[in-house]
């Protein structure tokens, strides 16, 4: 059975204080929008209605929580539409902008008839939506994606913490704690990683480097580029022809070890089985 695991170790404080930064940003370019039309109207002495500056400016409101689906949210842009890389980077943009203009369209026709003597019919509003800002909208959700993909925002999520010792798991809305003792190993399955007990698999959003640090290297080593294996459900080892080795798991799986890790990995597995003694 495959699980997905929501890293949700996430310490409070830092969602609020990224929150706090969206709200104030997203509102400031509205107020800045605002200016600029009442500067463009007296430039061209025409006349300024506060009231309908800010209904068009509303737009600028609706990235803040669209913004947080996206970086709080990730498994929305997980979807299996999003999974291949030049897939998310080209349509996942597009989409959601498209989305984006039509929702604040739809609110400029429902507010201009609830608060103004006419209203703006919601197909004309998107239009002038496209031509004035489509691309600046399309241009802040493609930066988004690039630093979702890079993960440049994932690590704002995921507090430096010291040597864990269990994994807080979300699954069918129930809290699960899983002991590190009882991880067989954990493979890069981009974007996730796969950690493997003896009885489960769960899907993890990380990397080996985030991971690696958190781990008691005493009991876990990389044994690959993309594995790393506790030393705890390490059965026997054998060599390969090519120098490299296979290393049978309590759980039954193979492990391919690496000879640009076996110096490390005998090392530590000496240590290992030194101290058990």
């Amino acid at each position: 059975m495959t699980i997905e695991i929501k890293n949700i170790s996430v310490h409070p404080r830092m969602h609020i204080h990224l929150h706090h930064w969206f709200f104030i940003a997203f509102v400031s370019i509205a107020i800045l929008g605002i200016g600029q039309d009442f500067i463009h109207s007296i430039i061209n002495k025409n006349a300024f209605y506060l009231s309908e500056s800010s209904l068009f400016k509303i737009h600028w409101l609706l990235l803040i929580p669209n913004f947080w689906i996206v970086f709080f949210r990730q498994k929305v842009m997980r979807s299996n539409i999003f999974s291949i890389r030049w897939l998310q980077i080209s349509l996942g943009p597009t989409i959601l902008s498209l989305l984006h203009l039509g929702i604040a369209s739809l609110l400029v026709y429902v507010l201009s008839d609830i608060f103004l003597d006419h209203y703006y019919h919601p197909l004309g509003v998107f239009r002038y939506f496209m031509a004035e800002d489509f691309y600046l909208i399309w241009l802040m959700y493609l930066i988004s994606f690039l630093m979702l993909r890079s993960g440049q925002l994932t690590s704002l999520e995921k507090p430096t913490t010291g040597i864990r010792s269990k994994i807080q798991v979300s699954s069918k809305n129930k809290m699960i704690q899983v002991p590190v003792t009882e991880i067989n190993c954990i493979k890069s399955a981009r974007p996730y990683l796969a950690i493997s007990t003896t009885t489960e698999k769960y899907l993890y959003t990380s990397s080996l480097k985030e991971m690696l640090p958190q781990l008691d290297p005493t009991y876990f080593v990389r044994v690959h580029r993309s594995a790393i294996l506790n030393l705890r459900h390490v059965v026997s080892f054998q060599s390969r022809a090519n120098g490299d080795y296979d290393i049978l798991l309590t759980n039954g799986h193979r492990i391919r070890l690496s000879r640009n890790y076996l110096k490390d990995f005998r090392l530590k597995m000496d240590r290992f089985t030194q101290g058990s003694l």
